[in-house]
């Protein structure tokens, strides 16, 4: 799969595969 900058969708899963990555870090330190 390749992640092109240029498409909307790909960028919008991107974000939200960033946003878990980020939420499931922050629960590990808690």
């Amino acid at each position: 799969m390749t992640l092109d900058p240029n498409d909307r969708n790909t960028l919008i899963h991107y974000r939200i595969e960033q946003a878990k990555n980020t939420r499931d870090d922050a629960e590990f330190l808690i």
